[in-house]
């Protein structure tokens, strides 16, 4: 999936409640690189980057955050901040590591 494609979908996934609404209005598609838990778990990462959710985004990584800022080379203490509400991760930040995450997720 391009990195365009996938802004898309982030886009669209602010108009629904859940990642399970938007699978359950355009099911599974014929030429889709993923395995149904694969697709599951994109559209989980998706749905958590539309919302800003960098704690759910955590979560789908794996849970570690320290492992997580390791990975991606990002502060600790300010993903601690953003995690706790106390700042925000700028958009693109959140964006990136989503589409990092989602070209993880199990392919067939």
């Amino acid at each position: 999936m391009t990195y365009q494609n996938y802004l898309a979908l982030v886009r669209e996934c602010k108009n629904y409640k859940s990642a399970e609404d938007i699978l359950a209005e355009y099911g599974y598609p014929a030429d889709c690189e993923w395995t149904a838990d694969g697709l599951i778990k994109a559209f989980d990462i998706i749905f958590a980057v539309s919302e800003a959710d960098i704690s759910k985004l955590v979560e789908l990584s794996g849970g570690n955050l320290s492992a997580l800022c390791r990975k991606f080379n990002i502060p600790l203490r300010s993903a601690q901040n953003w995690v706790r509400g106390e700042r925000k991760a700028p958009d693109y930040v959140i964006e990136l590591i989503g589409y990092a995450l989602m070209s993880e997720c199990e392919k067939e």
